[in-house]
């Protein structure tokens, strides 16, 4: 019983916590966990979402993803060209990142709320208000939210900006006539 307290203490007090039973033959020290392996810079620049102009993600940003100085890149209309790029570019961001001492997936962000707000060509094609005022507005934001995810995933894009829900709060807001200009084009060019 005395063996037994004391085992528990000495696992409490542990920096690493309780230890793993082990074999003579295997006298390695239990790794440290992710946190205390980290730097107070990598474990700060976790916490940051990079942006980046052109095409390109810049050296200056790759060696930051490598160094696990960064938990994200969000990518605006500049950044994409085509989906063929915008893989290629997202492929580029991750395989830096799973360099780094994390060994893990950036998270890369955009947004795809449809309408005018989207990053990528194709689903959602509809704008919140449009889904809004479908004849099935809960069946149209779920076919939304589903080809937007399936449209996001075919270049890698692991989190949407998205859903968002506008709400009107009296008639002629900047919700409105941002839909008045949107109408108003598609009008003029027909």
């Amino acid at each position: 019983l005395v063996a037994g307290i004391a085992a528990v203490a000495g696992a409490a007090a542990s920096p690493v916590g309780p230890l793993a039973p082990h074999s003579h033959a295997d006298a390695r020290p239990a790794p440290r966990p992710l946190i205390q392996r980290l730097s107070l810079q990598q474990l700060a620049g976790q916490r940051i979402v990079y942006a980046y102009a052109g095409l390109k993600p810049p050296a200056s940003l790759l060696a930051a993803v490598r160094a696990g100085d960064a938990g994200g890149v969000i990518l605006f209309a500049p950044n994409i060209s085509n989906a063929a790029q915008l893989h290629g570019a997202i492929d580029q961001l991750q395989r830096a990142s799973l360099a780094s001492p994390l060994h893990d997936r950036l998270l890369i962000l955009t947004d795809q709320e449809g309408g005018e707000v989207r990053r990528l060509p194709g689903a959602p094609a509809r704008s919140e208000k449009q889904i809004g005022e479908a004849a099935d507005p809960v069946a149209a934001a779920g076919a939304a939210g589903t080809g937007a995810g399936r449209n996001l995933r075919g270049v890698g894009v692991n989190v949407n900006l998205a859903p968002v829900l506008d709400v009107d709060r009296q008639p002629g807001n900047f919700i409105d006539r941002s839909e008045e200009r949107r109408v108003g084009k598609e009008c003029r060019s027909r």
